[in-house]
């Protein structure tokens, strides 16, 4: 009996013993830990300038205006031109003149003028006879000048009746107002006493001008 009370003190003394041995050896070894260094704080990113808007397209330009020439651009010799339903009208010849004879007396041209003679062909379209003055039988020079013809002549002829223009008869021309009358055809030679130019174009009453090419 005291040897079983003996050995309980002793496991007590024991039990005491080790629960103080314990403690010591977790109270002696625990460490602080190390501290831990908080990150430096990073600048704060540079703010971005504001995109730019892109441009606003523009738009193409428009064409440029198509130029208009006034008075319109002259038909070419041999080119029959029609006046709105009232004459045809076509210059058959155009030539520059050395001299002019009229009656009994030679007309010759200064350094700075020309004589030209012109022959054209007209075709009444109206049905009823024509009557046309001189005066609607012009040409125009470089400097915008328009005349009436010095001398003229013509012939009037039936439809499809060929002529040689170069044979018609001509005389002064004195009064613009005197006139050229015809039913169907009509052959007229005109001559023109002008400043020396080449840019001439012909006209007769309201047809299309007609640029004059000098033999």
């Amino acid at each position: 009996m005291k040897r079983n009370r003996l050995f309980f003190v002793l496991l007590a003394v024991l039990t005491a013993l080790f629960v103080l041995a314990c403690q010591a050896l977790s109270s002696g070894s625990a460490t602080e830990a190390p501290a831990v260094e908080a990150p430096a704080a990073t600048e704060a990113p540079a703010a971005t300038e504001a995109p730019t808007e892109a441009p606003v397209a523009t738009e193409p330009p428009t064409e440029a205006p198509t130029e208009i020439v006034f008075p319109p651009t002259p038909a070419k010799m041999g080119d029959a031109v029609v006046t709105d339903g009232k004459y045809e009208v076509t210059v058959q010849d155009a030539r520059i003149l050395n001299r002019v004879y009229m009656g009994s007396y030679y007309y010759y041209p200064k350094d700075n003028q020309m004589f030209i003679e012109v022959v054209v062909k007209v075709t009444n379209l109206t049905g009823v006879s024509a009557a046309i003055p001189w005066s609607s039988v012009y040409v125009t020079e470089a400097s915008g000048d328009s005349w009436y013809p010095n001398w003229a002549g013509y012939k009037a002829v039936d439809a499809g009746k060929k002529v040689d223009g170069a044979s018609v008869g001509v005389n002064e021309v004195t009064d613009g107002e005197a006139l050229i009358e015809f039913n169907q055809e009509a052959y007229i030679r005109a001559i023109w006493f002008l400043t020396k130019d080449d840019s001439v174009i012909f006209g007769f009453d309201e047809s299309p001008q007609i640029t004059l090419i000098f033999q």
